[in-house]
């Protein structure tokens, strides 16, 4: 479906093209209309098209500071972009375009870089959001500013910092193989220092949970929602929870 403009405007975009110095670009954002649908009224008007006057098309480098007509734009918001999702739609459902076959190597080389460039992260002290959890920043006196994941976890370190355990936020990661048998990296939520102990806070356990915590070599408890529930009521005794097998 072509974009729609009046016909009476045609000589103002020739005019603009050849006489303004401007492109097919800067006259799609005057109009409200995609560059391709400016390149089609001149070519209808019998205007030449210059290649060195369109730097956003194929094949040509982007100019510094150069910023994409459709840039913030989606199917939703702008007809151009409708158009072009439900035309790539009806021909990928019938059959007529197919997604790229990537080989082997490529894909692992991908998949390296990816995991490089997260590790990367990691060392920088990125912390990845769990799950829908809100972030929360909490300033402990005894741990220093953190940024927990949910309120459960903040429960938590409130709880640890009003019977005064020494507790830090853990960022070490350790290796796992998980459920498909490859290589994965676990991150307890917090470390408690002089009992040596690491505490992961979890609500809903799967079979991916089961697998960091068989592997897992260090000392390890995992507060639940049963725990929360006691440290709300203040009727829970870490102590003694530690003590449990």
């Amino acid at each position: 479906m072509k974009e729609k403009i009046n016909p009476s405007i045609y000589k103002d975009i020739v005019f603009l093209y050849n006489s303004e110095d401007l492109n097919a670009r800067e006259i799609s954002e005057k109009y409200n209309v995609s560059p391709t649908t400016i390149l089609r009224i001149l070519k209808q008007e019998n205007v030449k098209i210059l290649p060195k006057r369109r730097p956003w098309c194929k094949g040509k480098k982007f100019p510094i500071g150069y910023t994409s007509w459709s840039k913030g734009l989606t199917k939703e918001t702008h007809p151009s972009i409708a158009s072009a999702t439900r035309k790539w739609k009806k021909r990928f459902l019938a059959g007529e375009v197919k997604a790229p076959k990537i080989s082997p190597e490529i894909e692992k080389s991908r998949r390296e870089k990816i995991r490089d460039s997260i590790n990367q992260r990691y060392e920088n002290g990125w912390e990845p959001k769990a799950g829908r959890c809100k972030k929360i920043r909490y300033d402990s006196h005894i741990a220093g500013e953190v940024l927990l994941d949910g309120s459960w976890e903040h429960s938590f370190a409130i709880y640890l910092d009003s019977i005064g355990i020494k507790w830090e936020r853990n960022k070490k990661r350790f290796i796992y193989n998980n459920e498909n048998n490859n290589n994965s990296y676990y991150t307890p939520d917090f470390f408690l220092i002089d009992e040596n102990i690491f505490i992961e806070v979890k609500g809903y356990e799967t079979a991916k949970d089961r697998c960091k915590w068989r592997d897992f070599p260090h000392r390890l408890k995992v507060i639940r929602k049963e725990q929360i529930d006691q440290i709300k009521k203040e009727i829970f005794n870490i102590k003694n929870f530690l003590k449990e097998k």
